[in-house]
């Protein structure tokens, strides 16, 4: 980009009854997939969104540009509960999106997978490590490229080292993510 030459082409936001509240932090996560020859797709996340009772539950806000920027879908995770605050962190690959859930399960934390066929988007799988333990903030940092991802976990013990911090690589065969 050409700072000299770059202007704002649109600010996204969400719209809609539900959306564009107090709180909800539109932008804390944010990702395009820089790979793409066009990049038509953002995904951001708003991990302070209300869902019902279940405050900051969080969400990703998926914008689509076509002939100009516009919001085409908003991802929940289908478990997801109060305090989650999905959409921390946001990565995209393609039609994939990953999106970090730190406060999960207790702060151990999860990272949830949508996947985007035809128009639609759907959740393809939810991540956990598998050694798992409170307050682990699983999903603080999430990166995807293709089949794989690496998701941080920065207050995981690694044996007497409190707070040492991890790294989990996830692989993809087919649509079924398994630890490395």
């Amino acid at each position: 980009v050409d700072p000299l030459v770059a202007t704002q082409e649109a600010k996204l936001s969400g719209a809609g009854p539900n959306d564009g509240t107090t709180n909800d932090y539109l932008g804390t996560g944010v990702a395009v997939d820089p790979a793409m020859s066009f990049p038509n797709i953002a995904a951001v996340g708003a991990p302070g969104r209300d869902l019902g009772a279940n405050t900051e539950r969080g969400a990703i806000y998926v914008f689509e540009k076509v002939a100009s920027w516009g919001l085409t879908s908003v991802l929940v995770g289908s478990d997801g509960a109060t305090g989650d605050e999905l959409g921390t962190t946001v990565g995209l690959s393609g039609t994939t999106i990953v999106a970090g859930a730190r406060n999960a399960s207790s702060q151990a934390g999860a990272a949830y997978v949508f996947v985007r066929n035809g128009t639609t988007w759907t959740q393809q799988q939810k991540l956990t490590a598998s050694d798992a333990t409170a307050l682990d903030l699983f999903g603080t940092s999430v990166a995807i490229d293709a089949n794989t991802i690496v998701v941080g976990a920065p207050l995981d013990d690694v044996g007497a080292n409190a707070n040492q911090g991890s790294a989990y690589v996830f692989v993809r065969s087919g649509t079924t993510w398994t630890q490395q």
